[in-house]
């Protein structure tokens, strides 16, 4: 069941028509891309137990940077979560950084221009 609502969430997420790249299943901190670009989207799977939550800076660390968007935390007990900006993509300038922070086990996607 959970992959059948992975599956039906990046389908989602690609509905509109529009080209975006896609990371592999990443599960750790992540520098995404270098330059400018634009996030599209962020498909994340919890272990359903742990909560996890994401910040995404416009840089090529966590160290300094802009945060683009406030904390995101996903409760570990729904499994998964979808943060779209397909119709209004969240653009960065520096790079786009990924920091994940959880107790358990997390897989995610990131969709960016």
């Amino acid at each position: 069941m959970k992959k059948l609502i992975a599956v039906f969430a990046v389908l989602m997420l690609l509905c509109s028509g529009v080209y975006a790249k896609r990371t592999l299943e990443l599960t750790a901190d992540t520098l995404v891309k270098t330059g400018i670009g634009q996030l599209r989207g962020i498909f994340v799977i919890t272990d359903g137990t742990n909560d996890v939550t994401l910040d995404i800076y416009d840089n090529t660390s966590a160290l300094a940077g802009k945060e683009m968007i406030p904390s995101w935390t996903i409760n570990g007990a729904d499994t998964y979560g979808v943060l779209s900006f397909d119709h209004a993509p969240e653009g960065f300038g520096t790079g786009l950084y990924i920091d994940v922070t959880t107790v358990g086990t997390v897989t995610f996607m990131v969709y960016y221009d």
